[in-house]
């Protein structure tokens, strides 16, 4: 369900000098999608009868509750590129959702970049382009999560939350991470007045306060968790697995030790140690003394 503004501050004016207008091939240039990701899912557009009339999919791609194995399996879409050139097209509609609210068009393509990480992602995992991730883009077809500088910020209306996510390319530099923080309090203070009093919560393996025994400082991951007041830790989640170590495979004596964090946490993981991810509120009492 789309998340709209009843008393955004944007002019009229403001919103005639957006001039987003993009078709199929400007947008998966503009988000710098794999071109050979790019060019198979062009010839599907061209050859598969189900983008005869692509609009007949658009309410269940943005609905959360779609069950997309099912959907996945009835279009016969082994590596999920008919859903790529779907959700790819609904969202040149969503084009009209950010004309209506008023947002700048860099939002829009930093936003929708989200397809080209996942294509890059899916390599990583398995070893060729894939597109697995078609369940997570209602929240951005639906203009309800916007990327704001290194950070994703998703509006959760129930809770009453503004619920970040990090990119997997995000710069986790404090003052990138602060400078994305700053620009999204003004961004949903102009947009979403109603937001005004939502906490901003963040659930990630990278809030973990176990980190601390195995990461040194200087560290931004370290620096990133203070902005944070940690209430719930979750031992249960393996998703560092995938994020971390790029694989889904549990044996511990098989995980990556290319990086600083893949070494560290391997070592702690072999000592019989847990991992997991960990839910957090950002303290905003902190970032007044970081000069926020």
């Amino acid at each position: 369900m789309l998340w709209r503004s009843r008393s955004s501050s944007i002019s009229s004016k403001e919103k005639e000098k957006i001039n987003m207008n993009y078709n199929f091939e400007t947008l998966t240039k503009a988000i710098v999608l794999n071109k050979e990701v790019e060019n198979k899912t062009h010839d599907l557009l061209n050859s598969d009868p189900i983008f005869n009339n692509p609009e007949k999919y658009f309410g269940a791609l943005k609905d959360s509750k779609t069950d997309f194995t099912k959907l996945q399996n009835e279009l016969n879409d082994v590596d999920g590129f008919k859903l790529l050139g779907l959700e790819l097209l609904c969202a040149l509609e969503t084009q009209k959702d950010y004309k209506d609210i008023g947002i700048s068009e860099k939002i829009y393509i930093d936003t929708f970049k989200c397809f080209s990480r996942f294509i890059e992602e899916s390599y990583e995992l398995y070893g060729k382009y894939k597109f697995d991730r078609f369940y997570w883009l209602h929240h951005q077809l639906n203009a309800n999560l916007f990327r704001i500088g290194e950070l994703e910020y998703e509006i959760k209306n129930e809770e009453r939350e503004i619920s970040l996510h990090i990119p997997s390319d995000a710069n986790l530099s404090i003052q990138k991470v602060l400078t994305s923080i700053s620009k999204a309090k003004k961004f949903f203070s102009k947009y979403f007045k109603e937001t005004k009093n939502y906490s901003y919560s963040c659930y990630s393996y990278l809030l973990m306060p176990n980190m601390k025994y195995f990461l040194k400082s200087p560290s931004n991951i370290l620096n990133f968790q203070k902005i944070f007041k940690i209430c719930k830790v979750n031992y249960e989640d393996t998703s560092y697995l995938q994020r971390i170590f790029k694989t889904k495979n549990p044996d511990i004596a098989s995980l990556k030790e290319d990086t600083r964090l893949q070494r560290g946490l391997k070592q702690y993981l072999l000592s019989g140690h847990r991992f997991g991810s960990a839910l957090g509120y950002i303290n905003f009492l902190k970032l007044e003394e970081m000069n926020i």
